[in-house]
């Protein structure tokens, strides 16, 4: 009976201890994402802050958007950034700045955007293996009398290279889903 007591006690301190381990893990993790997610923002942000931004939009001018923000990406780390004029026509893709002229006014960040709000999200789309997750975030761009020209959305990706910086820092074993699919992982094993 006293063999029986005390494993019922040590499994129940077990049991406790790994949930309390699990729940601080999983704080670690949405904090890393939540200051992640607020970077992205502040990125778009202080693009749409820019006057010359905002005068290229204006005019409707492509390269000078392209000759602006020509290294932005790879000096901040962003996965995408993406400008668009008042109705939601594409001036500029930062990953592909051949790529423009198409619409993103049915994208629901660019129309909040072009409300005047500045929003974010978890986007999760199709990648070649693995789907691909990322944090993007749109902001207003305003001309120097405050009327809204354009838009512009930042995004950057949730991907193996955020999860084993994630894991260096923490210890932490961590895997991100896109919907059922597993989309970046620490994780070795079978």
């Amino acid at each position: 009976v006293s063999t029986m007591g005390f494993t019922y006690l040590l499994l129940q301190n077990i049991t406790s201890q790994s949930l309390a381990d699990l729940s601080t893990a999983s704080r670690v993790v949405q904090y890393a994402v939540a200051s992640r997610q607020a970077e992205t923002a502040a990125h778009a942000e202080g693009v749409a802050a820019s006057s010359t931004v905002a005068t290229a939009v204006a005019a409707g001018n492509h390269d000078a958007l392209a000759a602006t923000l020509a290294n932005y990406l790879s000096s901040h780390g962003l996965t995408g950034l993406t400008i668009t004029g008042s109705s939601g026509e594409v001036l500029l893709r930062g990953s592909d700045p051949s790529r423009w002229g198409d619409s993103d006014s049915s994208d629901p960040l660019v129309r909040r955007a072009l409300i005047g709000e500045t929003s974010s999200s978890v986007v999760v789309a199709d990648g070649l293996v693995a789907p691909t997750v990322s944090l993007v975030a749109a902001a207003p761009i305003r001309d120097s009398s405050g009327a809204i020209v354009g838009t512009v959305a930042a995004d950057r990706a949730i991907d193996t290279a955020f999860v084993d910086g994630l894991r260096a820092s923490t210890s932490l074993d961590i895997a991100v889903y896109g919907g059922n699919t597993r989309a970046a992982t620490t994780l070795i094993g079978p």
